[in-house]
């Protein structure tokens, strides 16, 4: 990496001007930037700059006329062009004006960084060669570097001024006194090692860079070049020359400093971009779902490529916003209780982020299965404008965990959190409303039962399901007896009322495969897969006895009772329809029979 220089970044885009600015700055860079090609002009008028950087595009002139007049103005600033729309034609006009570097979008930062260090260093050994040429032609008239001359013992036998500055020694102390004095342990041993070579007659290289001891303490580098002397054909001593390089050598460890943070910060900018496009690869799947049970396992599988190194959860609120369960972990134990109430987590009481860098910087929610060791972060899931759950994640000290803690990579973890926190709760909000979409389709508002359209339609996939497997398929119809006089006498509200204990009668007494609906007024309608005539039939009679034994009682009308009328698939009939049908008129013989009992449909012909 080359110094630093005073770079010019001319683009119209307020994104990549300041992203260059941060990287170029990072690299111990100083940057100005325009956003046209006249504010360009305009800056380098009041200052000259070492580079530029360019884009082609400008929204008042282009690029390379841009380019043609910053070397107009300054032949010395080096220019380089950036464009989204490469072309030979650009490529070599870019060329012809002299351009040093000509890169296309998107380009590698690094890339652009290596082609200014470049053509910053070009320019700097262009200044150097000249800086060169002054300073030979100024060599008769005083001489700036440290010059002495050494014999076969490393004594100093003569010096300049210079050295004397370099050392703090008058050139008198000097005298007489072996350059070892001079070096500290290190360099000391290198130079006895040169000196030896030099005794046997091996070719050494004539310069090298070391430290001297200054009088009172500390240390100076400087680059030196030593040339053996020879008289008669014999080596007598070593002409040498010495050069301060103390601030270069301080400059190019900051450069080292500089490259070595600009590498990791490159490295963080690539872990980023992965980590956001797995973010947004599960916002995408996350939208596809159509269950609560396939978001929970796409959360399971993000959760553990975003956060391997911790162990992470997400609990969910009930309906009644009185308990969180834990739907999801992942890294081990789940690190909180399954099921907890919400005003034991900081995050949902307050309604924001809960960070906990250690267990004593802030009070620790109770939903914590075990004290942590280090750090964990509750992240609230808001979706739909109301708390939904949580989103934990737990430090795992073992394993490098940085979701907590003080540098930039933890509050960078602590933003992804908050993304897939983000993309959680809008998913489950969405799923809530289609669920309550769906049951507003298919449900009765009544009874909380299945509609007559979800019987429609349940009734047509269970027959196929039924002649398919070849298995029999059992429908009851029942309704209320003497619910119409019911109804006239204490009102539809009570009426209402009578209909949904029915219903959470229905739905509590069935099998899980078992579907209760609503068949319309008090008439209802369960399908049973799997049932035959007799196992129907007993279970009808099951129901009516023991919604009977409810005891449900109106002292002018006796027991409220059930009529039902059974029937089966494919011996009452080969459509749902005609099912159906026979376990209606069934019913109805019941009622005329007397109520309160179960009827089965008129048996057909064998074969049906």
């Amino acid at each position: 990496m080359s110094e630093g220089g005073l770079v010019l970044v001319v683009d119209d885009d307020p994104g990549t001007s300041e992203t260059l600015r941060d990287v170029l700055e990072l690299g111990g860079h100083t940057v100005r930037t325009a956003d046209s090609g006249r504010a360009g002009l305009e800056t380098l008028a009041s200052s000259p700059v070492d580079a530029a950087i360019v884009d082609l595009k400008l929204p008042d002139v282009s690029g390379l006329d841009l380019l043609e007049a910053i070397k107009a103005t300054s032949a010395e600033t080096e220019v380089i062009l950036i464009t989204g729309h490469a072309s030979v034609a650009s490529a070599v006009q870019a060329i012809n004006g002299a351009a040093f570097g000509y890169l296309t979008k998107p380009f590698d930062v690094r890339q652009l960084v290596a082609t200014l260090d470049k053509a910053l260093e070009k320019q700097r050994l262009a200044r150097a060669l000249r800086e060169s040429e002054e300073r030979y032609r100024l060599v008769t008239e005083h001489i700036t570097d440290a010059v002495f001359f050494l014999d076969l013992e490393g004594r100093l036998v003569f010096g300049n001024s210079r050295g004397a500055e370099l050392t703090g020694y008058r050139v008198e102390e000097l005298l007489g006194t072996s350059i070892f004095a001079l070096l500290p342990p290190g360099g000391a041993r290198e130079a006895q090692a040169r000196l030896d070579a030099v005794r046997a007659g091996q070719e050494v290289a004539p310069s090298f860079e070391t430290q001297l001891v200054r009088k009172g303490g500390g240390l100076v580098w400087v680059e030196a070049n030593l040339t053996s002397v020879t008289k008669d054909g014999k080596v007598i001593g070593r002409l040498g020359a010495a050069r301060d390089i103390t601030e270069r050598k301080l400059a190019e460890q900051a450069l080292r400093e500089a490259n070595q943070a600009l590498t990791g910060l490159v490295a963080d900018l690539e872990q980023r971009n992965r980590e956001m496009a797995v973010l947004s690869e599960m916002g995408e799947l996350l939208q596809g779902c159509h269950t609560s049970a396939e978001a929970y396992s796409v959360i399971r599988n993000f959760g553990q490529r975003l956060f391997p190194s911790e162990s992470g959860v997400v609990a969910v609120l009930n309906a009644s916003m009185t308990l969180a369960e834990v739907v999801v972990d992942w890294g081990g134990p789940p690190p909180t209780e399954a099921v907890f109430a919400p005003d034991q987590c900081w995050a949902l009481r307050r309604g924001r982020a809960h960070v906990v860098d250690s267990p004593e910087s802030a009070p620790l929610c109770k939903h914590l299965g075990t004290p942590p060791a280090g750090g964990y972060l509750c992240l609230p899931l808001v979706g739909q404008g109301a708390a939904m759950g949580i989103l934990h994640l737990r430090d795992e000290p073992d394993r490098g965990s940085p979701t907590s803690g003080p540098d930039r990579r933890r509050e960078f973890r602590q933003r992804l959190a908050i993304g897939m926190a983000e993309h959680v709760a809008l998913a489950l909000g969405n799923l809530r409303l289609q669920e309550m979409l769906r049951n507003q389709v298919i449900r009765d508002p009544v009874t909380g039962l299945f509609n007559r359209r979800y019987m429609t339609e349940s009734l047509e996939r269970e027959v196929h399901r039924a002649r398919r497997g070849g298995t029999p398929l059992g429908i009851v119809m029942l309704d209320v007896d003497h619910f119409k006089p019911f109804n006239d006498r204490f009102g539809h509200e009570a009426g209402d009322r009578l209909l949904r204990t029915l219903g959470e009668f229905l739905r509590t007494r069935t099998r899980g495969q078992d579907i209760a609906c609503r068949y319309g007024g008090d008439e209802f309608t369960l399908i049973l897969p799997g049932a035959s005539l007799d196992v129907t039939r007993r279970r009808a009679e099951e129901l009516r006895r023991e919604f009977k034994r409810l005891g449900l009682l109106e002292p002018a009308l006796g027991p409220v009772t059930l009529s039902m009328g059974v029937a089966t698939f494919p011996g009452h009939g080969s459509t749902w329809e005609e099912v159906l049908r026979e376990a209606d008129a069934a019913l109805y013989r019941a009622k005329h029979a007397g109520r309160d009992q179960v009827a089965s449909g008129a048996r057909v012909e064998e074969g049906r």
